[in-house]
């Protein structure tokens, strides 16, 4: 019962003529409490919940279909939780289905995922386009997100993905699911999931690029004394990989390839390159005629930490002079290195944006170029036009590191800096341009290899 004094209100809990003590009552209510949340099932953690999830109590599962109009419309229905799209017999039918969702927040993380089958089996690379629309009041860098991780499982369905990450001013978000440009094609999208997720840590490798060029005429000895003192600078600085010129131990002494060649492993430069990886625990690339016999090749040496042999990529594109004496490479490999693929060209190679595409569409992230000579305006268009990191070390132009834009982010070159262009490359960073998107997002999804063949046949 309540009673009221001049001093103060007291609360208590009467049976017959007992009185409970105040002490008591709040520990049977915390009992009480403890009791409840014991016996209450513990609901989903709405981090877990797949915000696409078909609901049976809305048409379609909350999906809606839609085209830009109705003459270019695939054929769309549902089967089940399914939703199917046909071309028509239209060559360039576009449509979509699409469902909008509100309550997202700035810097939400999200986990996008899509699961399609075609029939027949199409180009889904460039037919099936799955993607992000944010919902909200932004600006022109704030464009539509392509899924555009493409994995074919062993029966033949595609799965398809992208981690995204909400914007400033998002209130919302439309799932989009197209078909377009099959005539014949049927896709089904068998599964689509937005769920809340973790952002991927970030990988970042420390790069350095080493210039320097003698004044006066030079030897092999002085010219490997002088760039292994570049060396100890770059591994001090917590180098994961050094990257080194052309050839560099001949500049300025001479181009008898065979006469210079050694054999990797076995030979003395590579050693000492051995040593240097394996004391500062970086990767080297350096620039250094090979022999193979009875064959001579312009290379590009990587050891890796423990001073191992990782790889040799012979230069493809040879000059006039060098297709007399040396082997050209015959392939545009790319390696797996502990932090990320890397790509290598020599030189000659950039001249060619073939070779830099290939390395692009193989999944290079990074791209690293023992040079003599060329063009910085070349250097940045190959990083910009492939949207990747693009690394030079060189004589006759400068050593440096650009990034995916095309702009470079650190440089050393005659009286410019200290002989090391130095810099963290974060591998995973987002590159948005107004009006088109995240560069590398939207650039790769909308290219259309199909059309590419006559990039093999000879000039007409």
């Amino acid at each position: 019962m309540l009673t009221r004094n001049s001093s103060r209100i007291d609360f208590r809990m009467t049976h017959g003529s007992s009185f409970l003590p105040r002490e008591v009552i709040v520990l049977a209510a915390v009992a009480v409490l403890l009791v409840l949340l014991l016996l209450t099932p513990l609901a989903a953690s709405d981090s877990s919940a797949n915000l696409l999830a078909w609901n049976a109590g809305l048409p379609n599962g909350g999906w809606r279909p839609w085209a830009p109009r109705d003459e270019i419309a695939p054929e769309m229905k549902v089967d089940g939780p399914r939703l199917l799209m046909s071309g028509r017999g239209l060559a360039y039918v576009s449509g979509a289905w699409v469902r909008e969702l509100d309550g997202i927040n700035a810097g939400d993380v999200f986990d996008f995922r899509v699961v399609a089958r075609t029939s027949p089996d199409s180009n889904v690379l460039e037919c099936v386009m799955p993607r992000i629309v944010w919902i909200g009041r932004f600006g022109p860098d704030v464009t539509p997100v392509y899924a555009t991780h493409f994995g074919k499982t062993a029966d033949g369905v595609w799965e398809i993905s992208e981690q995204v990450k909400a914007p400033q001013g998002v209130s919302g978000v439309r799932v989009e699911l197209h078909l377009r440009w099959v005539p014949d094609a049927t896709v089904s999208f068998e599964d689509a999931s937005l769920t809340h997720g973790v952002e991927k840590p970030h990988r970042k490798v420390r790069v350095a690029a080493i210039y320097w060029r003698p004044e006066s005429p030079a030897t092999v000895e002085t010219n490997v004394a002088s760039f292994m003192a570049l060396v100890d600078k770059a591994g001090q600085r917590g180098s994961d990989v050094i990257l080194l010129s052309e050839h560099f131990k001949t500049v300025g002494v001479g181009t008898d390839a065979a006469r210079f060649a050694e054999e990797v492993p076995g030979g003395p430069l590579f050693a000492a390159m051995s040593e240097k990886a394996k004391e500062y625990n970086t990767y080297i690339i350096y620039g250094d005629f090979v022999r193979e016999k009875p064959f001579v090749s312009n290379a590009a040496v990587i050891v890796d930490r423990r001073g191992a042999l990782a790889a040799i990529y012979r230069k493809v594109q040879l000059t006039a002079d060098e297709s007399v004496d040396r082997r050209p490479g015959d392939e545009v490999p790319t390696f797996d290195l502990d932090f990320g693929k890397v790509g290598v060209l020599i030189c000659h190679d950039t001249t060619f944006p073939e070779l830099p595409r290939i390395l692009a569409v193989k999944g290079a992230e990074i791209v690293f170029v023992p040079i003599w000579g060329g063009d910085m305006d070349t250097m940045r268009t190959r990083a910009k036009e492939n949207a990747y990191w693009w690394v030079t070390a060189g004589f006759d132009v400068a050593s440096m590191v650009i990034d995916p834009t095309g702009n470079v982010r650190a440089s050393t070159w005659k009286d410019r800096g200290d002989g090391v262009a130095w810099f963290e490359a974060d591998l995973d960073e987002k590159f948005p341009v107004d009006w088109l998107g995240e560069w590398k997002n939207a650039v790769w999804k909308q290219r259309r290899p199909k059309l590419y063949g006559p990039l093999t046949d000879e000039p007409r």
